[in-house]
């Protein structure tokens, strides 16, 4: 069983993307820690429709209370993150009988996530390697490209960008001015 872990952005909607067109059975995991921007649940519920594939929403009100906020006012942040989630999808997985635990990361995101970076990965992969008795492997199909390399896939795969969400905000539109924003936009214009 493949298990995408989506958190309805772009990056995760690439994964899944790439996932369901390789075949095999797929299943989407989110987490919803209480975070601002919660209209990624939204979108992530949407894709996983989109992609005719089951999605399990966990609760885990907990990570907000270790959660802060970055910069000026933009959305939730919870350190080391990706450990926490990584954590709770090979448990996930295991329930579902194992198999590959698919996330989203790309190159752009270790610039300031540690939990993104290449040697943390690979000790996450040998942790859930060890971790669940070799019924489980991490995959990072975008760990090496960029976020305009990630987008310019986004449209070979024919993703629907459109319904996807990456803003830190929790407002109707994207805000334009979030980390997650600007990235999206710099990608954007790459490809222009």
């Amino acid at each position: 069983m493949n298990l995408v872990l989506l958190s309805g952005g772009l990056d995760s909607t690439v994964a899944l993307a790439m996932t369901v067109q390789s075949g095999g059975p797929t299943a989407a995991l989110a987490v919803d820690y209480g975070q601002r921007h919660r209209k990624e649940l939204m979108s992530a519920e949407w894709l996983a429709d989109h992609y005719k594939v089951s999605l399990t929403i966990l609760q885990a009100p907990h990570l907000r209370k270790i959660s802060t906020t970055q910069g000026h006012g933009e959305g939730t942040v919870v350190p080391g993150r990706n450990l926490m989630l990584i954590g709770l999808a090979t448990a996930h997985s295991l329930m579902l009988g194992g198999g590959r635990i698919i996330l989203g990361v790309n190159h752009d995101d270790a610039a300031g996530y540690p939990d993104c970076r290449m040697e943390f990965l690979r000790a996450a992969k040998e942790a859930v390697r060890l971790g669940s008795d070799n019924k489980c492997r991490l995959v990072t199909p975008l760990k090496n490209l960029p976020k305009a390399e990630v987008y310019k896939m986004a449209l070979r795969l024919e993703v629907p960008i459109e319904d996807t969400w990456s803003c830190y905000e929790g407002k109707e539109l994207p805000c334009g001015s979030c980390g997650a924003c600007q990235d999206m936009a710099k990608a954007v214009k790459s490809c222009s």
